[in-house]
């Protein structure tokens, strides 16, 4: 007996915030982590990273997203790896990578 939702792709769509989905990660059953207010309060579950890059742009963005795939935050990246590192040292849970448009 399985606890996920009856929708079982998780994948995001295309495009967030205007930038192209290079990579993404989504745990269904356990958040990322827990975004918080200043106070230390929690604020939202992370369920998706994003790995992305405007069109024309030369920076990568690693976007942290609700479980419906809203970005809820991002920070700017000189490459694909220094962002994957950053959602690897924000993660509470392991990561899986899939590159957008491969089968998982």
């Amino acid at each position: 007996m399985s606890n996920l939702p009856n929708n079982e792709n998780f994948e995001p769509p295309d495009e967030l915030d205007g930038a192209e989905v290079i990579l993404w990660a989504y745990n269904p059953v356990k958040p990322f982590f827990m975004m918080q207010y200043v106070d230390g309060t929690n604020y939202k579950p992370i369920h998706g990273f994003a790995v992305c890059r405007y069109k024309g742009a030369e920076l990568f963005y690693k976007f942290s997203c609700d479980s419906e795939w809203n970005v809820e935050n991002d920070s700017d990246h000189a490459s694909i790896e220094d962002a994957v590192k950053a959602a690897n040292d924000l993660s509470k849970q392991p990561i899986t990578w899939n590159k957008k448009g491969s089968p998982t």
